[in-house]
């Protein structure tokens, strides 16, 4: 308890000398915290690298199967992931809700740690749940380099269409299945043409989104803008030119 509490303080000093002393690295307390948890959900490098030196496990797992390596992309301490990246730790492990290391730094807007799992190779999630949180940051870098990566990009199209985020949503017409349906029936445009964002469903049509699509409830992108009373909307997608050749 004595050493967790001193890198809960961050005393650099009282841990060197407990240390010293014997104490155990591993010794697992509340939720079954070590020492070397705590240093790293605090992003706090030199206790980590004392402790790892100190033979604590970088594997150590907690309750809830929370790692080492997850509370350091928490903690937004890039180094502090790269530390223990090196010591071969699991960056596709998996909490008991199912988040990775690397969903968990897309969650928390980690662009760095994004970047650095990655290229280690961790897993994307089947689901886009990675480029569904980019959109939701609205940052670029990491969806792009999600996307460089093989992320799946569909979901994330929705819902850059429903937020009314030009930017994304014309970063993602690359990759993006653009006239996907979600369960529900619902496209890209339909999402752009309720939530009443013009610009956004103009970039849409340009790019060939298929107006006549209908989801289950049998409306197409016109008739939901209309119900909205987005009536320049549903003109716009009513009079936009058909593409020929």
């Amino acid at each position: 308890m004595a050493l967790i509490q001193a890198v809960a303080d961050g005393n650099l000093q009282a841990v060197k000398a407990l240390l010293a002393a014997g104490a155990k690295p591993d010794v697992q307390v509340m939720n079954g915290y070590t020492a070397l948890m705590w240093a790293a959900s605090k992003g706090n490098l030199e206790l980590v690298k004392i402790l790892l030196a100190h033979q604590a496990d970088p594997n150590a797992v907690a309750d809830g199967n929370i790692t080492v390596l997850m509370l350091a992309t928490l903690s937004g301490n890039a180094d502090v992931v790269k530390l223990l990246l090196g010591t071969h730790v699991d960056y596709d492990a998996q909490r008991n809700d199912g988040f990775t290391a690397l969903a968990i730094a897309a969650n928390a807007g980690h662009i760095e740690i994004v970047q650095v799992l990655i290229d280690v190779g961790a897993a994307l999630s089947e689901n886009g749940y990675e480029v569904q949180q980019a959109t939701n940051h609205d940052n670029r870098a990491m969806l792009e380099a999600l996307l460089r990566a093989g992320a799946n990009a569909n979901d994330a199209l929705w819902l850059a269409a429903s937020k009314g985020q030009l930017e994304m949503v014309q970063v993602l017409l690359a990759d993006a299945n653009l006239n996907n349906q979600r369960p529900g029936g619902w496209t890209a445009l339909m999402f752009a043409a309720d939530n009443g964002h013009c610009d956004v469903v103009k970039v849409l049509l340009a790019a060939d989104s298929a107006r006549e699509l209908e989801n289950d409830d049998g409306n197409t992108a016109e008739t939901i803008a209309t119900k909205r009373g987005h009536h320049e909307i549903a003109k716009l997608i009513r009079d936009w030119p058909a593409k020929t050749g």
